[in-house]
């Protein structure tokens, strides 16, 4: 059973019940997303409690290329707000959506998170039903130049609360990262230094 709002269209306060419920109304509307971020550090935390804890101020998705307006009918739907000019601007890899009755901002990553280098993501987003896999989320974090605490307890929350694997096997799976890494010296090297 799903997180609901008492209003469909009335964004919960607590950051990781509205991004449980923004998932699940996705996919009731067979819109793919996937949560990262704070927010998915959280749900793969045992009981939803990091070790760690620290505060969510934002929620952040990754959603396929080609899903655009599907993703911004979605938002509407859900009581969300389009930052029109930076969509129109930038809609084709990140779209913003803000919560003005929560004063949060909603991140959605189109086909790949990029921010200090590109994690390719959207080729596993089946992997959970809530967010991306392990792997890709302990690499959102690893790929930042300068690591903030928040960044830092969620990268200890994330190994703390799971094995290191390999091939697809549950736990951060080593050989994913060593791959993307393997791709990328510039990524190997910021996730070196961090």
């Amino acid at each position: 059973m799903g997180i609901t709002s008492p209003d469909a269209n009335v964004a919960l306060a607590d950051p990781v019940a509205e991004g449980r419920r923004v998932v699940e109304a996705g996919r009731a509307r067979d819109v793919v997303l996937r949560l990262l971020g704070g927010v998915a550090v959280c749900l793969q935390s045992p009981g939803a409690k990091p070790l760690l804890g620290r505060p969510i101020n934002d929620i952040d998705l990754v959603t396929p290329k080609g899903s655009k307006r599907a993703v911004a009918e979605l938002f509407q739907s859900v009581g969300y707000v389009e930052d029109e000019v930076f969509n129109a601007f930038h809609g084709a890899h990140r779209q913003i959506y803000v919560d003005l009755g929560n004063r949060r901002k909603v991140d959605v990553f189109v086909g790949a998170f990029s921010m200090c280098h590109e994690i390719p993501i959207a080729e596993r987003l089946d992997r959970d039903p809530l967010t991306v896999p392990l792997a890709e989320l302990l690499l959102t974090k690893l790929q930042i130049v300068e690591l903030n605490e928040r960044d830092e307890r969620d990268i200890y929350n994330l190994c703390f609360h799971h094995d290191i694997s390999v091939a697809g096997a549950p736990g951060i799976e080593a050989d994913r990262i060593a791959g993307l890494c393997a791709r990328d010296w510039g990524l190997w090297r910021t996730c070196q230094g961090t």
